[in-house]
């Protein structure tokens, strides 16, 4: 086995990259360097050369050299994952931002293990197999970053997400979201974050949000109750108490703890309290609650600026002011879990079935928009796939009602087409400008192999499968010319014959046809 291995892909804006792995990465980053490559983004090297010509040869030399050092070089069959997460990104909604990150050494890693949160196949596939590079996407906004790795085994990628930093140890968080595959065309791999993952991710989030307000709630009141300290009477159901906690519990040891377990409600409390909807819920009794906890919340919030600007606060003043909050948030504490829990975002529906296609009018045709191509009724009735250029969309596909549509779906992402966002049920090929109309042209022709009937226009449909290929006949001239003597020299069975007044002297010759009978010459050896 190679002591290193040097890994090559492309990229459509830097060229050539080579990314060195395994543990004596060392020795294949000097190799790189001695045959013209430079260090770039992340730890990637790239060719200094622009030049086709001289980038052919110092791959060769790279090679060479690598072969003498003992070291591995494979040509990765996808493109730089650079790329692909920044495709990827411009099509998510919001400002992603994105970096990649190159982990050589194998130990590396294993430093994704603290901060991944994720409780599917991704997590597993750090913990378990090679991943020599990720990609991160981060939307700044909404405090979310997100993970992209190749998936081990499949041509797809792995998406999962990063903790947020207030979230401390995440290790098998059982709220932690499950990470997904998404195919290797940013058009459906985009599609696939914004209505599977992130909906899935931001309910994580909430569930998270609350289990750690309930925690420190619970934390701090359970210490009270072992303190046996007379509590505030909350009252029957809907009653609210009748100034909490103005008298602070003996213990400044114990003030200062609360303090800080309340920290955490100051973080995680106010998006929470932004969702709830009490007028909305089954207990709308509860917004005078609400309103109390958002006002001690507020007070919470200035103790905490003050302490950060440096304020002089006495430990007396400090305790006189955070108390009556924090007793007030005990108080109201069980109204607050269940405006929150109700207020949890809802996932999204269930994707409809697609409409049957109309029934086929019994007189003339009646063409349906180009987009529509699945309810077409000018196809045939077994046609599976339909293929044509559309002026926005360029080269596009659809398949047809015949086809189930997960089937459908699979085959012409497969033939790297992607889904157009607002037009469901077409496909278009991606990056039509990189020899679309022959690509096009090799997925009717895989389609057809496969045994499926596929529509085509003329131009990506050069063999017309109307017609099976008739064999080719060696003597095909001569059977043709003794064919067309034949028919001339027979009189049609449609007319009926009138019988001569006078035998003819002579039998008519046939006229001369005006064309130029075709000639189909067999394969083989000329004369």
């Amino acid at each position: 086995m190679a002591e290193a291995q040097i890994t090559l892909t492309y990229s459509r804006t830097m060229g050539v990259i080579a990314i060195p792995t395994s543990k004596q990465y060392k020795s294949a980053e000097g190799v790189l360097r001695k045959t013209g490559f430079r260090l770039g983004e992340a730890g990637a090297y790239r060719l200094s050369d622009s030049d086709e010509v001289t980038a052919r040869g110092s791959l060769a030399r790279l090679v060479q050299r690598a072969r003498a050092s003992g070291i591995e070089v494979a040509a990765s069959s996808r493109r730089f994952i650079g790329d692909a997460a920044r495709d990827i990104a411009r099509l998510l909604p919001g400002q992603w931002n994105t970096e990649v990150e190159i982990y050589s050494h194998p130990v590396w890693q294993g430093d994704l293990i603290p901060l991944l949160w994720d409780s599917g196949e991704l997590a597993h596939a750090v913990r378990t197999a090679r991943i020599p590079y990720a990609a991160y996407l981060t939307n700044w906004a909404g405090d979310t970053t997100l993970l992209l790795a190749e998936c081990p085994g499949r041509f797809g990628y792995l998406v999962g997400a990063l903790a947020p930093a207030a979230y401390g140890e995440v290790d098998d968080d059982p709220h932690a979201p499950r990470s997904i595959i998404v195919g290797p065309f940013p058009g459906s791999a985009a599609q696939a974050i914004t209505e599977r993952y992130l909906p899935a991710y931001e309910r994580a989030v909430h569930e998270r949000r609350i289990t750690m307000v309930a925690k420190a709630l619970s934390l701090i009141q359970s210490e009270l109750d072992a303190r046996r300290e007379p509590r505030t009477a909350t009252g029957a159901e809907g009653a609210l108490p009748e100034q909490p906690g103005r008298c602070a519990p003996a213990g400044d040891a114990f003030l200062d703890r609360a303090w800080r377990e309340f920290l955490t409600v100051v973080d995680h409390a106010p998006v929470l309290l932004d969702r709830c909807r009490p007028a909305a819920s089954a207990w709308p009794q509860d917004a005078k609650a609400l309103g109390q906890l958002v006002t001690a919340l507020l007070a919470a919030e200035q103790v905490r600026d003050d302490l950060a600007r440096g304020v002089p606060l006495s430990r007396a003043d400090h305790h006189q002011r955070t108390w009556p909050v924090i007793a007030t948030w005990l108080a109201h504490s069980d109204r607050f879990l269940r405006q929150a829990r109700a207020a949890a975002p809802s996932p999204p529906p269930a994707p409809a079935l697609p409409a049957p296609p109309p029934p086929r009018p019994a007189r003339g045709r009646t063409r349906t928009p180009p987009l529509t191509v699945r309810k077409a009724p000018f196809l045939d009735p077994g046609t599976h796939f339909a293929f044509g250029t559309h002026p926005e969309h360029g080269f596009v596909a659809a398949f047809t009602a015949s086809l189930p549509a997960h089937l459908g779906h699979w085959f012409l992402t497969r033939e790297q087409f992607e889904p157009v966002p607002g037009y469901p049920g077409l496909f278009r090929l991606t990056e039509p400008g990189r020899d679309g109309a022959r690509r096009a042209r090799h997925a009717v022709t895989d389609l057809r192999a496969l045994g499926y009937t596929v529509s085509a226009d003329i131009r990506l449909n050069p063999n017309p499968p109307s017609r099976s290929p008739r064999p080719a006949r060696p003597h095909a001239l001569p059977e043709r010319r003794a064919r067309l003597a034949q028919a001339a020299a027979v009189r049609s069975p449609q007319h009926r014959a009138t019988p001569p007044t006078t035998a003819p002297a002579t039998r008519p010759i046939p006229p001369k046809p005006a064309y130029a009978p075709a000639v189909h010459l067999s394969a083989g050896r000329s004369r």
